[in-house]
């Protein structure tokens, strides 16, 4: 059998950086996902027509899952040399869970960077994924914070070069992982695959 193969194939390379983490204010943030889904006041969105806010009452808060914050620090690490929800290699976000022999159902990502001390604290760039402000079209991060279908999360936060990068990996998972390792706030080198191009 022949099996063809694509010669036009992105080449794809290791590519060594040095982040440094920041687990302990990255979890902090989960209280305040919980806060915005509880509050009887704050746990609206904008509908479509930017005319409505939308209610999510009777949202459930989201555990913490340390699966998910293992992804969301790969992810961190990731955003710092291509920030956008496609990866550095050139895959969907969401390949990562498989890449990782994690299971999902539902998933959701949320991605900030900021320059040095903007976005330093768990509170600025929650207060940025709120979008309190915003219009329908700009409440994406805030509508995936409200999500029903949602049941855990997990943060990532490191910084690179001076600038805080930071991801929230949302999703529905059959068994979440609740057993807590100890917060990682040292300097590592991380190892990223992009093409090369």
């Amino acid at each position: 059998m022949i099996i063809p193969t694509n010669v036009n194939a992105e080449e794809i390379i290791p590519v060594n950086i040095s982040v440094k983490y920041g687990q302990t204010e990255a979890r902090r943030i989960l209280d305040m996902i919980n806060e915005l889904r509880t509050s009887p006041t704050d746990a609206w969105a904008w509908d479509k027509t930017d005319t409505k806010q939308v209610a999510y009452p009777g949202l459930k808060e989201l555990v913490y899952d340390y699966d998910l914050e293992r992804l969301a620090m790969k992810r961190a690490a990731e955003i710092a040399l291509s920030y956008e929800h496609t990866r550095p290699n050139g895959q969907n976000p969401f390949t990562i869970y498989t890449e990782e022999n994690i299971t999902r159902m539902d998933a959701g990502e949320n991605i900030a960077v900021a320059s040095p001390n903007v976005y330093s604290k768990a509170e600025a760039v929650n207060n940025g994924w709120r979008e309190d402000n915003e219009p329908y079209t700009g409440q994406g991060h805030r509508r995936n914070m409200l999500d029903y279908k949602f049941t855990c999360v997990g943060v990532g936060h490191v910084t690179y070069n001076g600038y805080d990068y930071w991801v929230e990996e949302f999703a529905s998972r059959p068994s979440i992982n609740t057993t807590e390792t100890p917060a990682n706030d040292s300097e590592q080198t991380v190892t990223v695959s992009v093409t090369k191009s």
